[in-house]
């Protein structure tokens, strides 16, 4: 099977001070925040600590119109977020993964259109991908597609956030889930 799933991830800096981690996954935090929104991302990784992101569309009406992210979206009713990353590559580039593996969770406020504070749980996935696959990747959603190092994307002026979070942690060696066995999350 192609889906690979990461280990419940251990902080063990925690764990020496007596601390215990925070699951992965938690209902009670979804209740407690009230979760509007869960959706997906890939991080689309070649050799050479190179990634592919994405230039959303400069719509008004988008999330984050006009700024350069990771391909994903959100999940449907009733569809798994594994089942989810695999339509939003197909969809997006026309691509469609031989592997991947959940890379970590994050949960972070935005606002909707009303102006209230929502709670959106992404989950990143890893997709490792070859020069090749890219190559034959149609852009179907997004005004542009680039491959880039992570800190070419970092230096970037119009970069999302929440994946500016994410790279940076690919980058402290988080990028790995066989590597990294027992480190923590963030």
């Amino acid at each position: 099977e192609a889906v690979r799933r990461r280990p419940q991830a251990r902080n063990v800096e925690l764990s020496s001070l007596g601390i215990a981690p925070a699951p992965l996954h938690d209902a009670r935090v979804e209740q407690r925040l009230a979760i509007s929104l869960a959706n997906v991302g890939a991080v689309l990784r070649l050799d050479g600590g190179r990634f592919l992101f994405q230039l959303r569309d400069d719509i008004p009406d988008i999330v984050m119109p006009g700024r350069w992210g990771f391909f994903g979206g959100h999940i449907d009713p009733g569809e798994d977020s594994d089942t989810a990353i695999v339509r939003e590559l197909e969809e997006e580039v026309s691509f469609t993964p031989r592997a991947f593996c959940l890379l970590t969770e994050l949960v972070y406020p935005r606002f909707d259109a009303a102006g209230r504070k929502i709670w959106i749980h992404r989950k990143f996935y890893d997709v490792p991908v070859t020069d090749a696959d890219v190559a034959a990747m149609r852009l179907g959603e997004g005004a542009d597609m680039r491959v880039m190092t992570g800190a070419e994307y970092l230096a970037l002026p119009n970069i999302i956030y929440w994946d500016a979070a994410i790279i940076a942690y690919v980058m402290a060696g988080g990028q790995d889930a066989e590597e990294n066995k027992g480190r923590g999350l963030f």
